[in-house]
Formats: structure tokens, sequence, C-alpha cells
């Protein structure tokens, strides 16, 4: 009956599937036809509740999303995830500036870092790999191309590390969130 009547859905709730079939009906005086209410609720919308409580959109399937029609949820979806891989390419790429936190990227040369006054940086000189002033190097600390600083830290990294990556990550998800209209 339920794969053969496009009324009538099993419910999707992502809890386990109560296995239940839910019946739109088509307009709220239909609920009082045949004196029983069933795992069904009379909605002049696409938002359908199933007796289990769960709350979903019929025409999508998806948690109910009212006002915002199908698709708009569906662009959403797709903003979200690449909004994700953005952020996994930030905390792959990128490091934190240690003055100011904005993220840097190197691409090229050595590891004499300049935190860009043009990009909004505050124009912090810096070692790529281990993060400390650049005026604290030179040939004692292994040159432009390798960093004996950062060799001796890398016990300390995992912390520092966690720290580096939560403080991008904050950045994109504020950024983000900045987007967010209401």
């Amino acid at each position: 009956f339920v794969s053969a009547n496009p009324s009538t859905l099993w419910c999707p709730n992502p809890l386990g599937g109560c296995g239940r079939a839910v019946l739109k009906f088509a307009h709220p005086r239909d609920v009082h036809r045949g004196g029983r209410r069933g795992s069904s609720i009379a909605v002049e919308s696409d938002t359908v509740v199933c007796d289990c409580g769960y709350c979903w959109c019929f025409a999508c399937q998806r948690e109910a999303h009212e006002p915002a029609a199908c698709r708009q949820v569906y662009d959403w979806e797709v903003k979200n995830c690449n909004e994700s891989e953005n952020v996994s390419w930030i905390l792959a790429n990128t490091k934190q500036c240690p003055r100011c936190a904005r993220p840097i990227e190197k691409n090229q040369g050595c590891n004499h870092m300049r935190c860009s006054e043009s990009g909004g940086g505050c124009g912090q000189e810096f070692c790529w790999l281990c993060l400390t002033p650049w005026a604290q190097h030179g040939q004692s600390t292994g040159g432009l191309y390798s960093c004996n600083i950062y060799e001796r830290n890398t016990r300390d990294d995992t912390e520092e590390g966690r720290k580096q990556r939560e403080g991008v990550l904050g950045v994109s998800l504020n950024l983000f969130a900045s987007r967010v209209v209401s």
C-alpha cells in the first residue's frame, strides 16, 4: 500500500526509523474523514509529524525546514559541504600568524614569512616551521631552509597543533556564521 500510494511514505526518523507509514492529507478537512487520526497530521504545507514525534518534509524527506523550499535546503547542504572542504584545506595548508592569528599560506621559498599588512595582517616576520620571530633565526638555528628550533619543539607539536587547528577553524566558522542570513 505504501509504495503504491503517493500520499503515504515511511517515516524517515534518523534515530532508527519508527516503522510507521505516514499519510499526508491534501486538506485539513480530510483529517476527520474516517474518524481516526493515525500516524499523520493534516497540513497545508509539506511538513508532517509522525506519531513518534519526528517532524519532516513530505516532499524531500529531510527534517522539517519550513519556510525554506526543498531546493533552498539542498543548496544550503551543498554550500555547507563546500565550506567544510574549505576548512579542511585551510587546516592542511595554512598556519596562523603568531601575533595576529590570521591564516598564512606558504606557497614557495624559504621559511622566512611575513604576515602581509596589505591583506589585513600585522607585518610580523616569523619562521614558518617554529613560528618564532624571524629575528631569532640565523645560521645557528639552521639557516633559511631548515629550523632546529622546530626540531626541538616537535614533541610539543600535538598541543600547539591542536590550538592552531582550533584557532583556524574558529576564524573560518566565524566567517561562515557572518554569512548566515536570518
